[in-house]
């Protein structure tokens, strides 16, 4: 039974009410498909709420869907025929209610059909194609809907990461990191997807030879083995373009910074060795190799200070080392440089810089259905289990990955890429467009394929082990899949130290490598120490190798001496008490300043060796 006198809301805001709040809506919805009202609004009953919401607000999303009446599409043979010739736009069916842009609050109220054949009397709405709902980048996975939700967000968001040629005008951008993947290859498995978001011009991966196999424990949880004849030959090379960038600036009194090679009289001179692919300009030369520390462009500024100006010093002297110098712990090859010219006739440069990025122990790749994982060994070739046809795997993955993450999709697609590559045809596996009927028959002509061309009908082969050359105990599942590599790599990730800069405040090491700091310590790993008992390695990492101090207090007092120049000595503030010296953290003496700052006296008990308790 219908409920009366239903509130009516417009963009959340109350305006009335409706004696019959369901023949309302109904009576909206027509005049809309007959034009008489914008084809942007949209209007939902909630019955459990009793209300009406109308939205004709901006940003909110909404989507196509062919109308439904009485079991029969509003959208004919007869309007696709007039499409394609050119009598009528997709405007025009919108315009004349054949199709409707629904929200997620209509939809609520909407019944939708993925195939034709689904069409019932109840049914209100028809998908334009049963695949339609989903967005470029998830409709790129090949069989999408043989696989869980969760398995689904990580495809995606591992896709987003990968690398590709994705650059027509490399030769000219300057962005700070820039990846390309070199021999970039078209998925086997493909699907529509791939045209509509253009990344069949601009592929994202290989197709790698998989077989799902253990290898002496390399390769347990996400870790794969790479074949090392794989990688010489290119597989999965990459390379990273990082761009430098400094510029002159203005100082008061017309004084300017100065691009040139710096003498070894100007303050913070970093050694003729650090200079030496500077042209006569200041500026590096191309195709030079550079390390860690190697001055890009040569650059010398005024003192901070006007103090410093007025001590009696050469104009050399004078002048500080402003270069643009390479990071810590990267290197690469000088590509570009960029002179840009500035109001006041004053400089920016930018100088790119790419490296060579050969996979590596510990890179990480991925496949459109979220398996990732990372290289844990590369193999010789001639270590690596090889079949009877004598095709040695670029790839060999972990067979325990595959029924706790239930990406069957993973299984198929190796499937269909061993068929397709046999043809030399990729096939398409958009996901849901093809019914469960017509997608057994065509697993079943790829099973034909495979036995025409004498391998198992399964996708299994007999394999040898490649070091002992005896015959496994079963048949391996072997296909060919699509991998792509991600941009987490070694080479960019690796961090290390032992000496470098500190905070002021703290005087702990900086943090981040960009800032060459040291790894952070932190509460779990302190957790563990604890457990096991290593106190002295505790101490060693939150003291020795952090920020130890050393401070004097009294010995019965516990209070913090201070210095007395005069006697050129620690005196404690209670008249008798004997300092002793102790040895803590910075942050505890900095924490200690700072209560006694606001009042509060802390005191430190000693031991009689006068060390801290």
């Amino acid at each position: 039974m219908e409920k009366q006198n239903a509130n009516v809301l417009y963009n959340g805001r109350f305006i009335g009410t409706v004696s019959k709040p369901e023949k309302f809506v109904e009576e909206v919805r027509s005049l809309r498909r007959s034009g008489k009202l914008p084809t942007e609004l949209n209007i939902c009953y909630i019955e459990e709420d009793n209300e009406v919401h109308i939205f004709t607000d901006d940003s909110r999303l909404r989507r196509p869907l062919i109308v439904v009446k009485n079991g029969k599409p509003l959208l004919t043979k007869k309007h696709i025929d007039q499409i394609i010739s050119g009598k009528l736009t997709w405007d025009d069916l919108v315009k004349q209610g054949i199709i409707e842009y629904l929200d997620a609050a209509e939809e609520e109220n909407a019944y939708v059909a993925i195939y034709p054949e689904d069409l019932t009397e109840e049914h209100t709405h028809l998908e334009l194609a049963p695949y339609v709902f989903l967005d470029i980048i998830t409709g790129c996975i090949p069989y999408l809907e043989h696989m869980s939700f969760a398995r689904i967000t990580i495809g995606i968001s591992k896709s987003k990461r990968a690398l590709s040629y994705n650059y027509s005008n490399i030769y000219y951008r300057t962005e700070s990191e820039m990846h390309l993947l070199y021999y970039t290859q078209r998925p086997f498995a493909k699907s529509k997807f791939e045209k509509f978001g253009g990344t069949e011009r601009r592929p994202h991966g290989f197709n790698a030879v998989v077989a799902i196999l253990p290898y002496d424990g390399y390769n347990i949880e996400d870790a794969i083995i790479m074949n090392r004849a794989s990688i010489e030959r290119g597989l999965f090379r990459s390379v990273l373009f990082k761009t430098y960038q400094t510029e002159q600036n203005m100082y008061p009194g017309g004084i300017k910074d100065e691009i040139t090679i710096p003498s070894e009289l100007v303050q913070g001179y970093r050694g003729k060795e650090r200079y030496r692919y500077l042209d006569d300009d200041g500026v590096i030369r191309l195709e030079v190799p550079v390390d860690e520390y190697d001055v890009l462009v040569g650059k010398t500024s005024p003192p901070r200070f006007l103090q410093d100006l007025l001590s009696i010093r050469s104009i050399s002297e004078l002048k500080r080392d402003a270069s643009l110098v390479v990071k810590a712990e990267e290197s690469g090859i000088v590509d570009s440089v960029f002179l840009i010219f500035k109001d006041g006739g004053l400089k920016k440069y930018k100088v790119r810089i790419r490296r060579e990025m050969i996979p590596e122990i510990g890179d990480k790749f991925s496949t459109g259905h979220g398996q990732k994982g990372v290289i844990g060994f590369i193999a010789a070739p001639e270590d690596i289990p090889f079949s009877n046809k004598g095709i040695v795997p670029d790839i060999i993955f972990n067979p325990h990955s595959i029924p706790s993450r239930m990406t069957v999709s993973y299984l198929l697609e190796m499937f269909t890429g061993k068929a397709a590559a046999l043809e030399m045809k990729p096939y398409d596996v958009t996901p849901f467009e093809l019914k469960p009927e017509e997608k057994r028959k065509m697993i079943e002509d790829m099973r034909k394929i495979l036995a025409k061309h004498g391998f198992s009908r399964m996708g299994t082969e007999t394999f040898y082990d490649g070091i002992t050359g005896e015959k496994l105990q079963m048949e391996v599942f072997t296909g060919v899949i699509y991998y792509q590599k991600l941009c987490q790599m070694v080479a960019t990730k690796i961090q290390s130290r032992s000496r470098g800069p500190i905070q002021v405040l703290t005087r702990q090491p900086t943090e981040g490598r960009a800032k060459e700091g040291g790894i952070k310590f932190g509460e779990m790993e302190k957790a563990a120490l604890v457990a096991y008992g290593a106190a002295s390695t505790l101490i060693d990492r939150f003291l020795e190798c952090s920020d130890a101090y050393e401070m004097w207090v009294g010995e019965k007092s516990g209070i913090v001496c201070t210095y007395d120049p005069k006697k050129k000595a620690y005196v404690c503030p209670i008249e008798g008490d004997k300092p002793v010296k102790v040895r803590v953290p910075y942050v505890f003496k900095l924490l200690i300043d700072e209560l006694i700052a606001i009042g509060i006296l802390p005191r430190i008990k000693t031991s009689e060796e006068g060390e801290e308790e």
